[in-house]
């Protein structure tokens, strides 16, 4: 519950402070065991014709609420911010924490970016100082752009998911039913001695050899020699009979 609901029920109903509990983060939907059923939702969304994105306010609407008056503010914020095409800088408490937001018109709504700090913030030179430089071989740029491009597709996000929500929610479920979760054992990773032989493993498992691995040697730097010409034959004299 909030400051303001706590405040409310030790003020109606008298329950001593200590009995009463705030609570920042509560337990995402997403953790429980069955999915959240929406049917309610999208029936109160149809019933009053709300299109996304919306403002939720869960509350009763009351004056002292003064909800018309934050909406029109929300909106007067919005476009004078659109117009003078700037952003704002503000402070929110996420996750017992107190963390710098970058807020930035968005459409009919405001988009929220979170910032670090300073101190979070150094430079790369301090972080690649030990790294040096590398000679790669040709050959060897050659098959890991290969390699790139035969695994290069268009990003879609929706291939992608929580493995570690999924894993989390079948070991729910798996303990509610009383059987026994096993996590399944991945193969250990060999260690890679030759780049240049992984490399050219990677190749091949990715559909055979590169034009660039298996194209001729290229030639010879050095200029050809000027081909030797025979010499005229001198023409026969006739002998005089």
């Amino acid at each position: 519950m909030s400051h303001s609901t706590r405040r409310d029920i030790e003020s109606f109903l008298q329950i001593p402070t200590d009995r009463i509990r705030t609570i920042y983060s509560a337990p995402d939907p997403s953790f429980t065991i069955d999915p959240p059923d929406t049917t309610q939702d999208q029936q109160i969304l149809q019933r009053y014709s709300i299109q996304p994105p919306f403002i939720l306010y869960a509350g009763t609407i009351r004056p002292q609420k003064n909800v018309p008056r934050l909406v029109e503010a929300f909106a007067v914020i919005r476009d004078a911010m659109t117009r003078k095409k700037m952003v704002g800088i503000g402070r929110v408490v996420l996750a017992r924490r107190e963390r710098m937001l970058m807020l930035q018109p968005r459409g009919p709504g405001m988009l929220a970016t979170t910032l670090r700090y300073p101190y979070e913030v150094r430079q790369d030179s301090e972080y690649f100082s030990d790294i040096h430089d590398v000679k790669l071989s040709a050959e060897m740029l050659d098959i890991a752009q290969e390699i790139i491009a035969r695994k290069s597709s268009h990003f879609e996000p929706d291939k992608f998911t929580d493995r570690y929500e999924e894993t989390v929610v079948e070991m729910l479920r798996a303990k509610q039913a009383g059987q026994a979760f096993t996590t399944p054992q991945l193969a250990e990773p060999g260690n890679v001695v030759d780049i240049m032989e992984a490399l050219k493993r990677s190749l091949r498992a990715s559909g055979g050899e590169s034009g660039a691995a298996r194209r001729p040697p290229a030639p010879s730097k050095k200029p050809a020699a000027a081909p030797v010409k025979a010499a005229p034959k001198a023409k026969a004299r006739k002998a005089a009979r």
